[in-house]
């Protein structure tokens, strides 16, 4: 039969060499490759007989002796000690705990501040007046009369025993089923009614332990329940409906009173208003109420007389006498500082620990070598002589008993002081506030909590620096102290130094050790032993065969090969397909394709370049070829296999390639108007039968070209342009 060509498909692939083939010889399968069945040639020489037993290895002649040890020189001196190296940096401190600690105990009160120059305190009131008489009650006035004065209060009955308190209930731990989901900001939640909290407050909305949120309080209705919090610390994340809410952090105990300070020097302020002055007599009803008179002195306390009838007509009530004038308060002494912080809570006992796994057997140890003999030691050298006397002074002997303390100077005079409270409300992320105050005399409060001195920076005199930014609605208080002179009593004399100790019993340091002595010579090696005869070279092995026979079918060497494949489980060879390491041929039938592609893939060359000039479409390379830059003026195509291998050579008459060129186009559009195979023009048959005489701007101009060869290079070329956009 004669090859049947497929119109319109590529030339014949090349085979790589790489591709599986079987073959069968003597009914033994093998797979191969379709290089090593074109590269047959002669069988192999057989393969090389064993080698003969090598020959024992000769005896290992002996160690020669080790030979003496060198004298040992003395031991050279010891260095002097280095010098201590820097102490390294410390390390930066923590990150601030985004969770509040407990707070610590109150501390002890401080001790009241020196005389106030400030009024002192309101002096004795005047003993009260005699009590008058009580007069009669007046006939029943259907109009309300001015009340008569109250007669004299009966004797107090004894007071009846106080009933037993209640149970103190807590006025802010609550619980709350509000849905939230954690997060920063406001969160809206319904809680317990009648509680205590107030704007400002920090409370802490837990789930549990690892899913809590922090925050303070902007509002609170005791009426409803109903809650605001503006949380600025979260731990974990998720949605809950069920939280635990309380102040954040329980208070410590209260510290104990401070003792009572001196009581100030006399005031030079006006003492209090003296007693005052009888009532005068009631005056006639008047329709205008006149100035209420001064309430006459209390006299003694008569005996109670019995209560009248109660009245159902409210007599009006006498007027009230005028209150005395109150006294100048005195300062408040300074706060003290807070005490240590409250002791950490116990932590929770751990989970028992898992069972250790069963340790793998140990293998055997292996047996020990034998330990070849030692060489005689030789002689010891002799002592170096002793280092000369130690320049090093040796250790200092105990520092004797240190001298009684001398007595203690009298205590001077207690200096005046002052001091100035200042508050803010701080903004947020507020770390400045403007305060006056003398640099060391200040004392910085957060929420009431006092604040230690690496906390803040205070300088200036004039502003105080936190070192961690306010939250917003934060109270700050600043206590400055005014110093006016503290009396500080002399210094007690120094006592008497004590005695130098007694000389040291500790040994002064070594000297030197001596040089070491040279060593002794080596020992001769012994003999090697000699080397065993070689065994014989093994007989060669039977060449293999030059020819493979499936079927009836021998195939030897050569360019052209017919392909094996698995024919129903049985080696078949192709009739129709054959290669010569290169081009695969397939030939097919008169009643079948030569080839059945369910999908192949096509190579595409994408090159960022701008059509112009003549082109080289190398097919070969690519079956697509495409241009992405905008095409800069008309260009011609010259089609060839490759560089070095002309169309005409890759090609038999009466075979085609199709090939396509795809060129992008700008606002100026080329075309291409000269077409060549091997660099020979080429007047290509056009689809439609026109020429085309320009390119389509703004698209991608696809041209597909089908060649034919119909002789030796003389080839027919189908054109066609299309725009895609």
């Amino acid at each position: 039969m004669s090859n049947v060509q497929i119109p319109n498909l590529p030339v014949a692939t090349s085979l790589s060499g790489t591709e599986q083939v079987e073959i069968v010889q003597a009914g033994v399968s093998r797979r191969t490759t379709t290089a090593a069945i074109a590269a047959i040639t002669p069988g192999p020489t057989g393969p090389t007989g064993a080698f003969g037993p090598t020959g024992p290895t000769g005896v290992t002649g002996p160690t020669g002796a080790t030979g003496a040890q060198g004298i040992q020189g003395l031991n050279g001196p010891t260095g002097p000690l280095g010098a201590t190296g820097p102490t390294g940096p410390t390390g930066p401190t923590g990150a601030a705990s985004a969770v509040a600690g407990p707070t610590g105990p109150t501390g002890a009160s401080g001790p009241t501040g020196a005389a106030s120059s400030v009024a002192g305190p309101t002096g004795p009131t005047g003993a009260t007046g005699t009590t008058g008489a009580t007069g009669p009650t007046g006939a029943a006035s259907t109009v309300g009369g001015p009340t008569g004065p109250t007669g004299t209060t009966g004797n107090a009955g004894p007071t009846g025993p106080t009933g037993a308190s209640g149970a103190a209930g807590s006025i802010y731990a609550t619980t709350s089923t509000t849905s939230l989901t954690i997060g920063l900001g406001t969160q809206s939640l319904t809680v317990g009614t009648g509680l205590a909290y107030t704007v400002g407050q920090q409370v802490l909305i837990a789930n549990d332990s690892t899913h809590s949120m922090i925050g303070t309080v902007t509002s609170y209705n005791s009426g409803t329940g109903a809650m605001v919090v503006n949380v600025t610390s979260v731990i974990g994340s998720g949605t809950f409906a069920s939280w635990a809410i309380n102040i954040n952090g329980a208070a410590g105990p209260a510290g104990p009173t401070g003792p009572t300070g001196a009581t100030g020097s006399a005031s030079t302020v006006a003492g209090p208003t003296g007693p005052t002055g009888p009532t005068g007599a009631t005056g006639a009803a008047s329709t205008v109420a006149g100035p209420t008179g001064p309430t006459g002195t209390n006299g003694t306390n008569g005996p109670t007389g019995p209560t009248g009838a109660a009245s159902v007509v409210a007599g009006p009530t006498g007027p009230t006498g005028t209150a005395g004038t109150a006294g100048a308060a005195g300062p408040t002494g300074p706060t003290g500082t807070a005490g240590a912080a409250g002791p950490t809570g116990p932590t929770g006992t751990a989970g028992a620990a898992g069972p250790t796994g069963p340790t793998g057997t140990a293998g055997a140890n292996g047996p020990t070598g034998p330990t070849g003999t030692a060489g005689t030691t030789g002689p010891t050298g002799p002592t170096g002589a002793t280092g000369a006397a130690s320049t090093v002074a040796g250790p200092t002997g105990p520092t004797g008993p240190t001298g009684a303390n001398g007595s203690t100077g009298p205590t001077g005079p207690t200096g005046v002081a002052s001091y100035t409270r200042t508050s803010f409300t701080a903004t947020a992320s507020q770390t400045t506030f403007t305060v006056a105050y003398t640099v060391g005399y200040i004392e910085v409060y957060l929420n009431g909590a006092f604040l230690n001195g690496t906390d803040y920076t205070a300088t200036t005199g004039t502003s105080v620096v936190l070192a961690t930014a306010a939250l917003v609605g934060d109270i700050v208080e600043f206590v400055a102290i005014n110093v006016n002179s503290f009396g500080v009593g002399p210094t007690g004399a120094s006592g008497p130094t004590g005695p130098t100790g007694a000389a040291s019993s500790v040994a002064g340091p070594t000297g030197p050790t001596g040089t070491t002595g040279a060593g002794g010579p080596t020992g001769p090696t012994g003999p090697t032993g000699t080397t065993g005869a070689g065994g014989p070279t093994g007989p060669t092995g039977v060449s293999g065969p030059s020819t493979i026979t499936v079927g009836t079918t021998t195939i030897t060497s050569g360019t052209n090969t017919r392909l094996l494949y698995d024919n129903a489980a049985v080696v078949g060879e192709t009739s129709g397909i054959t290669t010569n390491g290169t081009t695969l041929t397939l030939a097919g039938t008169t009643s079948a394709l030569a080839s059945v592609l369910t999908n192949a893939a096509e190579v595409v060359t994408v090159s960022a370049t701008a059509a112009t000039g003549t082109i080289n479409f190398d097919v070969t390379t690519q079956s697509v070829l495409y241009y992405t830059s905008n095409a800069s003026a008309n260009w011609t195509v010259n089609f060839r296999a490759s560089s070095g291998t002309s169309l005409n050579t890759a090609m038999a008459t009466g075979q085609s390639v199709t090939v396509a060129f795809l060129v992008t186009q700008g606002t100026t559009a080329y075309y291409n108007n000269v077409v060549q195979v091997d660099g020979s023009s080429v007047t290509p048959k056009y689809q439609g039968g026109t020429a085309w005489s320009g390119g389509n701007v703004s698209s991608v101009d696809i041209y597909t070209y089908t060649i034919v060869k119909t002789g030796s290079a003389a080839f027919t070329v189908f054109a066609s342009q299309a725009q895609f956009k």
